[in-house]
């Protein structure tokens, strides 16, 4: 499916549609705690079956608290900041369907088991979009074994299928002269990011989207 089409079929969910809204708050906004308690809230409210609520809202806050820094907000993430929501909202909808509804919705959903196979791929798949938003990104050197030039390289981390961070993406800066501080300019961490996080997002979209 491409892109747009997986965006339009989207928007019949009133969920997805709210977490457009909430794309135009502030960044500032989006990192209070109050924020994820009115989100965690909303979500409660409607929940009156749920066994255990202390559970389930610590859940429901977890999802919602991104811990996404002020300078990645004010960033243009508007793309990647869309399937966050996406993914946050299929999330949420899946936790809190009743067992009944599950099996009738899914046909590989038939024990407890699945349930909870399924819930982790789901928490998998948030914690990757949230690295896509927010990459955490090391600046390394390098030397070509033949012209002997410095480079400057960047490196980003990715969450295998177990939930364990592995360092997988690698993408060229420039050569090292061009940044007086070296790994640590601020410039060649601004330029890696930019070069590694399309990446990122494009692994992430061979996963789930195309």
């Amino acid at each position: 499916m491409e892109f747009i089409e997986f965006i339009l079929a989207s928007l019949t969910s009133a969920g997805v549609v709210k977490s457009l809204m909430l794309l135009l708050l502030e960044a500032e906004d989006l990192m209070t705690n109050e924020y994820v308690k009115e989100q965690m809230e909303h979500y409660m409210k409607y929940q009156k079956d749920v066994r255990d609520k202390d559970k389930a809202r610590e859940f429901v806050s977890w999802a919602f608290n991104d811990n996404f820094s002020a300078q990645t907000l004010n960033r243009n993430i508007s793309l990647y900041q869309f399937q966050l929501e996406v993914v946050r909202n299929n999330i949420l909808d899946f936790y809190f369907k009743t067992i009944d509804k599950l099996s009738e919705e899914k046909n590989d959903i038939n024990m407890a088991c699945d349930v909870d196979s399924t819930l982790s791929d789901f928490v998998i798949q948030l914690m990757r979009i949230r690295m896509v938003v927010q990459p955490e990104i090391r600046i390394s050197n390098g030397v070509h074994p033949v012209s002997k030039i410095k480079y400057l390289y960047v490196k980003s981390y990715w969450l295998s299928d177990n939930g364990k961070k592995v360092r997988k993406f690698t993408k060229l800066i420039g050569k090292t002269e061009d940044y007086k501080l070296g790994i640590k300019d601020p410039q060649a961490l601004e330029d890696g990011l930019n070069l590694i996080q399309p990446v990122m997002y494009e692994h992430y979209k061979e996963l789930y989207i195309d």
